[in-house]
């Protein structure tokens, strides 16, 4: 159980940074 929690939590993890990064990324080309 407790690894299939961390691969679970890893994945929310990539996902979450994935989108902070797209997010990050859309609004400095707004920016400019």
């Amino acid at each position: 159980m407790g690894t299939a929690l961390f691969v679970a939590g890893g994945l929310i993890i990539m996902l979450g940074a994935a989108t902070g990064v797209y997010v990050i990324r859309r609004k400095t080309v707004k920016e400019r």
